[in-house]
């Protein structure tokens, strides 16, 4: 035996004993055999580790990783097999525990990287070999096990420890690298100074000012009294001023005779920016007001001078101080029509957000004067730049009152395609209807009328549009047919149907759902938000994590039983046309698991995904007879279509219990820990709007997608029968909702079965509550024995 020592060494690989030496290159595998047999779990090495010495025992050197974390296997090694083994020739050489070893026969310990699948998930091939998602292999871009090679379907699996211990995970310190990590970055530098698409300019051209050498002569001064400051300031002449401002007078002085004003004051007014610049160099205050509380900005905008006003504004003129009246500088650009004006008070500088709906004394806007001056462009200008049409003045006027007020059939529809209500009324209960017609402006008043205003309306005095109209003109006549059309219309048989809305979900489904009414005067629905997908306004966890899903990779279109998301549901409940199979059970439907993001399949060609397409159907919202608004189909359904989704708030049981309005609560149908309901009163889609029906044509399933947590299901309705054009549809609310809202009212849905009808309520409660007691009593003598 050699000579004992009190040091290991390993690995110090040795001849083993009782075998012939061999060259290391013997204990190395050939290339064949790695390509014949990816994993070496079950192939024990040439090689040992020499133990020297009267030390402490030998350790197994096994690494398990335990839910993603890596903890070192503390158990001795059988010191009559120290042979040496590893899973592949990827990873280094390793001595084992008799527990690792077995393991290691039984091709738990994943060859890629080396660690014991020990507890956590993991993929699990067909042959039963275990291994990490992250470490299968390639080798013809098809994933493949890296213990067997096998092609066939792989799924995750948990493990679980049976240990009473529980391991002790020690923190390692992160290896830095000494390289600069690589990283992906952004084209250019990032500087946004270079997207405001204005180069630098100075505050003045040198060819519009060049200053003069005063011309003062000493032995002959030329006299110069106050005066000469305001006469060359109002004339423009600038060698003038220079000569002025040179014999000392003060740049500020107030001229009394002229309403208070400075110099500033005058050259603004004049436009004369040279003098405006000469004055601002010899310390003229920019914001100083005259007697009337205008400032050289207020009047230099007031009369159209842009180069001026882009002058003063640059130099910090402030652009929110009010004059007379209330008024800024952009409520007197608007007043007089001057566009450029305004665009470079709302540009040029930064200005607080309420400047363009700053209101002066009598609650008049910049877009109100647009509009009672007829300034098209101006109002244009605003309205982009997000003036409220709808802040009312002191008589409670909105923008609308003015434009009718003044005529213009350009501001006025403009006005009405962003939103004013055409039967609006101020204080006098005036609309902008009576205001056209009192003003005789026959274009505005064929428009509103075109759009909907009410010619019967009367103001507090009285007065309808046509006796607010007192000459016999175009316009009168105008009021006069269309009152005569409305007063047949009260007689006609059939009521008109009106269009509300093209679309109630604003563009949000890819086929506009028009709101029509053609019942009463109810106006489209605008009490919720219309979301086309679950949202949340609480914290709730949903587990979204990609490495969850079970997924497919399926090479076909995921119809056959290899498909893994299929066999979560039993099978492929879909066929080719995205229908319901003739087998699907409607009675008591399964939870449909359709395929996810993470599954490997062609999305385009996959039978399993139908729902996560959204909506393909046509429908229409429309106001009902004693049931408020409903939803019907705008053509054939065939048995087994997908229709839609119920779309709303999901929220826990708990919180549903305090809201007030329980009317549009979806119970989610949870056994197991907190349940939750999706709630679509404050937001939700077109299925709100799905009507109760004891003889339903739709059926809500359960179906899972871009998650698979048990406890938040998306609802989708499927059609139970064929579904006829123009039909409205419905599906059963079920006794949950009934036996609460029987106490308010009962269903009118007029059903030959109806179960909840103010005739047949008693019997289905009395029902109910005898199989309640059943129940009760059976969980009782079960409980028992």
């Amino acid at each position: 035996m050699p000579v004992k020592r009190t040091r290991r060494s390993m690995p110090s690989p040795s001849p083993a004993e009782g075998q012939a030496s061999k060259p290391e290159s013997t204990a190395i595998m050939s290339e064949t055999y790695v390509q014949s047999m990816l994993c070496l779990c079950q192939v024990r090495s040439q090689l040992y580790v020499t133990i020297t010495g009267t030390g402490g025992p030998l350790y197994c050197t096994a690494i398990d990783s335990i839910d993603s974390r890596v903890v070192g296997c503390c158990n001795e090694v059988d010191a009559n097999d120290v042979a040496m083994r590893r899973p592949s020739t990827r990873v280094p050489f390793i001595i084992l525990c008799r527990m690792h070893k077995e393991r290691l026969l039984r091709h738990n310990c994943c060859p890629s990287c080396g660690m014991f699948c020990s507890q956590g998930r993991f993929v699990q091939c067909a042959n039963g070999h275990q291994y990490h998602r992250e470490c299968e292999i390639y080798p013809n871009k098809k994933g493949v096990c890296p213990h067997c090679g096998s092609e066939t379907a792989a799924y995750d699996v948990m493990v679980t420890m049976n240990g009473m211990r529980r391991p002790v995970f020690i923190p390692t310190r992160k290896k830095f690298s000494k390289l600069p990590s690589a990283k992906m970055s952004l084209p250019g530098k990032g500087d946004n100074t270079k997207l405001a698409e204005r180069p630098p300019s100075p505050l003045i051209k040198p060819d519009v000012i060049k200053i003069p050498e005063p011309s003062i002569n000493a032995e002959r001064p030329e006299r110069y009294t106050i005066m000469s400051l305001y006469t060359s300031v109002k004339n423009g002449d600038l060698e003038k001023l220079v000569n002025v401002l040179a014999c000392g007078y003060n740049a500020n002085h107030t001229f009394r005779d002229y309403a208070h004003r400075t110099g500033l004051h005058i050259a603004a007014d004049k436009g004369h920016l040279s003098c405006v610049h000469v004055l601002v160099q010899a310390g003229a205050q920019v914001d100083v007001m005259d007697r009337n509380q205008l400032t050289p900005l207020m009047l230099a905008a007031s009369k159209g001078n842009a180069a001026v006003v882009k002058y003063l504004v640059r130099i910090g003129a402030d652009v929110t101080l009010k004059g007379e009246d209330g008024m800024t500088a952009l409520h007197m650009a608007a007043k007089s029509g001057h566009l450029e004006v305004c665009k470079i008070i709302l540009t040029e500088c930064k200005v607080p957000r309420t400047l363009v709906d700053s209101v002066d004394d009598g609650g008049w806007t910049s877009l109100i004067w647009a509009c009672e001056f007829c300034h098209t462009d101006v109002a244009r200008y605003l309205l982009d730049k997000k003036c409220d049409p709808l802040i009312r003045d002191a008589e409670q006027n909105i923008a609308l009152h003015w434009s009718a007020f003044s005529g213009s059939s350009d501001i006025t529809e403009m006005l009405l395609n962003e939103g004013c209500d055409v039967n609006a009324v101020n204080v006098h209960g005036d609309t902008p209807l009576h205001i056209a017609a009192r003003q005789d402006q026959y274009a505005v008043s064929v428009l509103l009328l075109a759009r909907g205003a009410k010619i019967g309306e009367v103001n507090a005095a009285g007065e309808t549009a046509v006796n607010c109209c007192a000459s016999d003109g175009d316009t009168m006549a105008a009021l006069r047919l269309n009152a005569k059309v409305n007063e047949l219309f009260e007689h006609m048989w059939e009521k008109t149907v009106k269009i509300l809305t093209n679309d109630i979900s604003r563009g949000k489904e890819t086929n506009p759902i028009q709101c029509v009414n053609g019942y009463d005067s109810e106006d489209k629905p605008t009490d919720f938000l219309y979301v086309t997908e679950n949202c949340f306004t609480s914290n709730i966890n949903v587990d979204r994590t990609i490495t969850s899903l079970q997924s497919c990779r399926c090479e076909d279109n995921c119809s056959t039983e290899k498909c893994l998301c299929g066999n979560i549901s039993l099978r492929c409940w879909y066929d080719e046309e995205g229908k319901l199979v003739p087998e699907f059970n409607y009675a008591d439907p399964p939870m449909l698991f359709e395929c996810n993001p993470a599954c490997d399949c062609n999305r385009i060609t996959c039978n399993n995904r139908v729902v996560q397409h959204g909506l393909t159907q046509r429908f229409q919202l429309f106001r009902t007879k004693g049931k408020g608004w409903g939803l019907r189909t705008l053509r054939h359904i065939p048995k087994g279509t997908y229709v839609c989704e119920y779309v709303g708030e999901i929220i826990s049981d708990s919180e549903a219990d305090h809201r007030e309005d329980d009317s549009y609560l979806f119970d989610l149908d949870n056994r197991d820990g907190e349940t939750y309901c999706i709630d679509a009163r404050r937001y939700g889609n077109i299925a709100r709007f799905i009507n109760h029906s004891c003889a339903p044509n739709l059926l809500p399933v359960r179906v899972f997608v871009e998650h698979q947590d048990l406890h938040f299901p998306r609802i989708a309705f499927f059609a139970n029968r064929d579904i006829e054009a123009d039909e409205e549809l419905g599906f059963d609310y079920g006794e949950k909702f009934w036996i609460i809202k029987c106490k308010s009212f009962t269903c009118t849905c007029g059903a030959e079965n109806c179960r909840y009808s103010e005739k047949t309520i008693q019997v289905t409660l009395d029902n109910y509550r005898r199989k309640i007691q059943q129940e009760e009593m059976l969980a009782a003598q079960t409980s028992s024995s």
